[in-house]
């Protein structure tokens, strides 16, 4: 009977904390509506709840991504990882992405300071799309090429609440482009925001390079009733060439203005976010998009039903992209709709649902002036099966139906099996798909290549998606200190998107095989395998580390090593706590040498630091920071354009060490 009252107080303690965390990031909680007449998966006494167990709920330990409930890593169906709000304040960070090089097997190249592509488990590239980036659940990736320009993006670093990393195919909950995985960054509501002790924050920074970061945001509202949000934001850099002419051009200039408007109902929440930008950069090295005037902007409209037994979400955004400079252009409308419900059909069994449509017109200078549309419906269905008190299986499957490449069908298995001594073992399998963008669709590029000789490039209707079919296996194993994980994959690749040639040179005059007709069709196939060790640790005096290795093999059917894959990457993060005046961070990053094409990447070390100093009590904190990135100036390339003949001398040293001055304050 004592070992009930026990379980029972610890498993409503957790139920609060579940709920809590559902509440904030607007989905319902998994362990709230999944467990059976006595216990939830996994808890077996003794085993699950413990002082730790808190701990490591609070360090972060939840996630929703995984399966678009809240619930444990642990409990998790797929690989992931969470960056915190406390991590990236730590961190002293001004972008996304030099956070996202802490997390195992994610894969950054930044051909220079205002451009980065992230791919997960390899095979990265220019513009990388295979992977799906969220804002509060609402894609950002862009139609037209399927990738994202994390620089010109209309988000605030110091509104971000949590950062989840997704490792492996996601297509069964969020269709196209979830293909190698899915980053969801979640920002603080405007409730969230209320109930904290302080309303408004600020956060500036200034470094080498002319680079300047300015975020300011304030809260008003009445507790439990609404609450709004306004923020605005700059950040922008002169960039590694300074903008010199004889220089790489990477510079950026991007204003951001957004607003959050919540009103609390008697089941739910309703939200209206609105975000804009308006910035002018470099996004290619090769001189494509240099000075763009890049416009960003969004509004959604989003219903949070979750205080009932069948939670229910419905949202709908739209988003508008425009860029312009004088040798390019391109201009993208979306309106998205989506819908997802919960429900509990038996002790055993909780079926998630929903489906959405997607509408969007296009046009760009490589598709030519005619304005292109397409539209998108699906549907999905999840049940999370508990098979008994220390297994779940995850059961899904996802329709898609695209008005160009036509229907697919995305499923997924995974087994989640606790064992004693807080240890988790994981089996999946699942499928995914990357679309074929608008301008793989219709590209119908021609330039001069020589007097009386033109170069073209086209684009097909008749594309198919490429797919990759994945096993993984994962084991965690958490303890009162922190964590050991390990995630093995073996991912087959088909009907990869290339060039192929139509036509040749004559020859002679011209030397033979040079192509000057190409079309885009789909082509062989990716093979990659590897596996990922990560484990979170305590060190003494409060302070606490991260280290990570991933390992990953990415050949194409030839043998041959893919671009922009490289074999090895270490990262090693250690912090100190909030609880002294000074706080330290230091992030270390290996990545062994890689190629595209016949052109070397070398393998580089990076080293990122951050010391800060608390000038405030806790009630009104404000901290004073001195700031590095790549500490010790390794002056490496992470991306070779091979088909510019002056990109490699101009990029010889595209990351350079950039120092910050900082300071962030609450009040």
């Amino acid at each position: 009977m004592i070992v009930d009252l026990k379980m029972s107080a610890a498993r409503r303690g957790r139920r609060m904390l579940c709920a809590a965390m559902g509440l904030a990031i607007g989905l319902p909680c998994a362990s709230a509506h999944a467990q059976g007449p006595k216990m939830t998966a996994g808890a077996a006494a003794g085993d699950r709840d413990t002082s730790a167990d808190t701990e490591l709920l609070l360090a972060g330990d939840m996630i929703v991504t995984a399966s678009k409930t809240a619930q444990r890593i642990s409990d998790s169906p797929a690989a992931a990882t969470v960056i915190t709000a406390d991590q990236i304040e730590r961190s002293g960070a001004t972008s996304i992405v030099e956070l996202l090089r802490s997390v195992p097997g994610v894969d950054v190249m930044e051909p220079n300071k205002s451009q980065a592509n992230v791919a997960i488990r390899g095979f990265n590239k220019i513009f990388s799309n295979q992977i799906l980036v969220m804002v509060d659940g609402r894609s950002i990736n862009q139609d037209i090429e399927g990738n994202v320009f994390w620089n010109t993006q209309p988000l605030l670093l110091s509104r971000i609440a949590r950062i989840e990393v997704v490792r492996g195919p996601g297509s069964v909950l969020y269709g196209a482009n979830a293909f190698g995985g899915v980053i969801n960054i979640i920002t603080k509501t405007p409730a969230e925001l209320l109930a904290a002790q302080n309303h408004s924050s600020f956060a500036g920074a200034y470094g080498e390079h002319n680079s300047t970061f300015v975020e300011v945001a304030t809260t008003q509202g009445k507790a439990g009733d609404w609450a709004l949000t306004v923020g605005a934001g700059y950040h922008g850099t002169n960039g590694y060439g300074e903008r010199k002419p004889s220089q790489i051009r990477d510079s950026d200039s991007v204003p951001i203005e957004t607003l959050d408007l919540e009103k609390q109902t008697r089941r739910g929440s309703l939200t209206l976010s609105v975000d804009n930008s308006d910035a002018t950069a470099d996004l290619s090295v090769q001189a494509l998009l240099d000075d763009a005037k890049w416009h960003t902007t969004s509004e959604t409209l989003t219903y949070n039903e979750d205080k009932g037994a069948t939670p229910i979400m419905g949202r709908i955004y739209h988003t508008s992209e425009r860029l312009v400079n004088p040798t390019f252009g391109l201009n993208s409308e979306v309106i998205n709709l989506e819908i997802q419900q919960q429900r509990q059909i038996s002790a055993r069994h909780q079926l998630l649902y929903g489906g959405s449509y997607r509408q969007g017109e296009f046009t760009s200078t490589p598709t030519g002036t005619m304005s292109h549309g397409q539209s998108l419906k699906s549907l999905f269905f999840q049940d999370q099966i508990l098979i008994d008190s220390m297994t779940n299986l995850f059961a899904g499957v996802r329709w898609d139906d695209n008005s160009i490449y036509g229907s697919q069908t995305s499923p997924r298995l995974s087994l989640v099996r606790h064992l004693p001594k807080e240890q988790t073992v994981r089996l999946s399998y699942g499928t995914a798909f990357r679309a074929p963008t608008i301008i793989e669709t219709y590209l119908n590029f021609a330039s001069p290549l020589a007097p009386g000789l033109n170069f073209e490039m086209l684009g097909s209707t008749d594309l198919k998606p490429e797919k990759v079919t994945s096993i993984e296996a994962g084991y965690r194993k958490d303890t009162p200190s922190g964590y050991v994980g390990l995630s093995l994959f073996a991912n087959h690749i088909t009907d990869v998107i290339s060039s192929a040639v139509l036509e040749t040179a004559p020859s002679p005059p011209f030397p033979p095989n040079i192509p000057i007709k190409l079309q885009l069709t789909n082509i062989g196939g990716v093979r990659a395998t590897g596996f990922e060790l990560e484990s979170g640790f305590r060190l003494g005096g409060g302070a606490h580390g991260l280290l990570n290795y991933a390992y990953q093999d990415v050949t194409n059917d030839d043998g041959s090593q893919a671009d922009f894959s490289p074999h090895h990457k270490i990262n090693l993060v250690l912090q100190t706590d909030d609880r002294r005046k000074a706080i330290g961070y230091l992030a270390a990053h290996f990545v062994s040498q890689a190629k595209y094409g016949s052109a070397p990447i070398r393998q580089y070390t990076t080293l990122d630091a951050n010391l800060s100093y608390r000038v405030g009590g806790l009630s009104k904190p404000w901290t004073i920071s001195l700031a590095a990135t790549n500490l010790l100036d390794d002056r490496h390339e992470e991306y070779v354009d091979v088909l510019n003949p002056l990109a490699p001398s101009k990029i010889a040293e595209s990351q350079r060490r950039t120092l910050w001055v900082r300071a962030d304050g609450k009040f």
